[in-house]
């Protein structure tokens, strides 16, 4: 039987009614006196209301009501509470009261006026959150497993692990300005987000290499404010991406490359000035159709894929302006936050501004950078000179001593293969086994770039297959790569060969270390320092060839370092000791990591086969596994 037009409407209406809850409304809640949140609100309206707006300030009484009106209580059992939708932008926390849940046996409590507490919405069922308006952090695991759709964080703000973590509501995430963006800090903030699509971020001084790795939902990536640096490499293995756009001045980039494996781009789009870009080729990018500049470029290094202006352009000084006055307040920045990790490439940017300054004439400029420049902070020679003095010497009588580093053979199956895939008997040649050491460094030198932001490649980690991916993809190795390459060459003709990675003081905050080689001398009786990046060596006075701990220890005592006459940087740039010792490695000598375990393939990917020792100058925390201040431990000959 058919229902009149009338019945049925009445049917659905009824309907409606059954499936909302009796009662479901939005609630706006005014605290005024801290530990009052649960009486303002009453016991009905805290199981009916499906949103809330809070103003006031609230004690962890009050986020303890708030949890069970979001779906959980302090102990993270399911509630009857249904709100989904929560305004906290006029909020701020106070303490007082119980802990309003447990993290790993720990309470969970309000800690700052502005700081999300870790824990606060864990587990909740949401779906909306509007922070509050002077947020400066977000505690660990704040939002875990929760399905926020869109997050709109503010400037600054710092972010706590997992604060995020697997929050598959998650589409759009818009970043307001920071110092740095990274893999390490999305990762660690929104580690399986599976859904987030769309980003937005603002004025940032430093994006990193790889900064969205393997990120599947990634569609678009919008950067609406002013960017200092980014690196290469940036978006690797996003199989949805379309698009990349940069709204505002764009003051440097790093290597070539910067989409690898993204199927489905289209586009990079630069709305605002650039000062300085590497940009050029994509890897496994078969839908891009280039990168579509609307404003004015200055400097390009690969002006086939990005042309630089016509000089004849200049004229029109309101875009060349935007550079610059972008560079001034990117510089002024930099000289208010902790940019260790940032400080040789600013002084580069600046350099460069002044050049385009003078070029565009723009000359009122130049005094302008050079004092910006003057007030940044002496992170150079004398700040990482004085770091490596003030943690003292080694101590060798530090008992921690960890098990005793191997070599493999020759004989060793692998190190075979290697040696005659190469012909490395006749690479190395004859004499002395320092001039061997030196033919063979100088040939992986020659034979392979060194592109610090590329990625990690795709292959196990033996000579020749890094060797073959190298030359099949016309691509360079990062340091640590170059390294093992050749610690094994040198391990497969009879030569002890290790891989060092090379630390700063600050090395979570600085992302730049440094990899390279030692091999020991048996002429010598000593370890070598053999760098593949550079293809250099280090002598004292004498031309003694030094290992990095006697280095760092000249450094230290104030003794003259030699760097040889012929290190370069891929056969482009001279490689000199002022820039090389006196900065480069004298940062990144504060901690050594070692392997214990040297052969063909020391590592896999996505796999711990090694064990590491740390040498480290006591009290500092060091950096991974066996940590010891025993020096002679740790440069102890081969006795394989």
């Amino acid at each position: 039987m058919r229902l009149p037009i009338s019945s049925l409407l009445a049917c659905c209406l009824a309907a409606l009614l059954a499936a909302a809850p009796c009662g479901a409304k939005d609630i706006k809640v005014k605290v005024r006196q801290p530990g009052t949140l649960a009486k303002q609100v009453g016991a009905e309206k805290k199981l009916t209301a499906t949103a809330v707006t809070i103003v006031g300030a609230l004690n962890n009484d009050d986020l303890r009501f708030l949890r069970e009106m979001c779906g959980r209580d302090a102990e993270g059992k399911a509630t009857k509470g249904k709100v989904r939708t929560v305004n906290l932008h006029g909020v701020t926390f106070v303490p007082g009261g119980e802990p309003f849940f447990s993290l790993d046996g720990r309470g969970c409590t309000a800690t700052s006026a502005h700081a999300i507490p870790r824990g606060l919405f864990y587990q909740c069922p949401l779906d909306s959150i509007v922070l509050p308006a002077r947020t400066d952090s977000i505690g660990e695991r704040a939002f875990y497993e929760t399905l926020v759709r869109r997050v709109t964080l503010p400037d600054y703000v710092v972010m706590g692990t997992d604060a995020f973590y697997h929050d598959l509501g998650l589409t759009h995430l818009t970043i307001g300005a920071c110092r740095k963006v990274n893999s390490e800090v999305i990762a660690r903030a929104f580690g399986a987000c599976h859904n987030l699509a769309h980003v937005e971020i603002g004025n940032v001084a430093f994006v990193g290499g790889i900064t969205f790795p393997n990120w599947q939902g990634l569609e678009t990536v919008r950067f609406t404010g002013r960017v200092g640096h980014i690196d290469g490499y940036a978006f690797q293995n996003n199989p949805r991406l379309r698009s990349v756009v940069f709204e505002g001045t764009v003051l440097d980039t790093g290597g070539e490359q910067v989409l690898i494996n993204c199927p489905e781009v289209r586009e990079m789009v630069f709305n605002g000035p650039v000062l300085s870009t590497l940009y050029g080729t994509t890897m496994n990018c078969p839908k891009f159709q280039g990168y579509r500049v609307n404003n004015v470029v200055y400097s390009s290094g690969s002006p086939a894929y990005i042309p630089p202006t016509a000089a004849a352009q200049y004229a029109n000084s309101s875009e060349w302006t935007q550079i610059l006055e972008d560079l001034i307040a990117f510089i002024e920045e930099c000289s208010r936050g902790d940019m260790r990790f940032l400080h040789n490439r600013v002084n580069w940017i600046g350099e460069k501004g002044k050049e385009m300054a003078m070029r565009t004439g723009h000359n009122d400029y130049v005094k302008r950078i050079d004092a910006c420049l003057r007030n940044l902070p002496k992170f150079g020679k004398a700040y990482y000179l004085q770091s490596l003095r003030e943690a003292a010497t080694y101590n060798n009588s530090d008992d921690v001593e960890g098990p005793a580093f191997d070599y493999a053979p020759p004989t060793d199956p692998q190190l075979t293969r290697t040696r005659l895939f190469f012909n490395l008997d006749s690479i190395a040649g004859k004499g002395s086994d320092i001039d061997r050491m030196k033919r063979l460094m100088r040939w992986l030198h020659d034979e392979i770039r060194h592109d610090g932001s590329s990625p990690w490649p795709d292959c196990p980690y033996t000579a020749v297959e890094l060797y073959k991916v190298a030359k099949r993809d016309k691509r360079g190795l990062n340091s640590r790569f170059l390294a093992i390459m050749l610690h094994e060459m040198y391990l497969a003709v009879g030569i002890p060969a290790r891989y060092l990675t090379c630390l700063p003081k600050d090395y979570d905050s600085d992302p730049d270390c440094h990899v390279l080689c030692v091999a020991w001398s048996e002429s010598l009786g000593k370890w070598v320092w053999m760098d593949p990046t550079y293809e250099a060596y280090v002598t004292d006075e004498n031309g003694l060839l030094l290992h990095p701990g006697e280095v760092r220890r000249r450094l230290v005592n104030n003794q003259p370092v030699f760097v040889n006459e012929g290190a370069n940087w891929n056969n482009e740039n001279r490689t000199v000791k002022e820039d090389y010792i006196d900065e480069y490695m004298c940062k990144n000598l504060y901690y050594i990591s070692s392997a214990l375990h040297f052969k063909a393939e020391p590592e896999k990917k996505g796999e711990e086969i090694n064990e590491y020792v740390t040498l480290r100058a006591y009290p500092s925390d060091g950096y991974m596994g066996i940590q010891t201040a025993n020096e002679t431990y740790f440069w102890s000959a081969p006795n394989n």
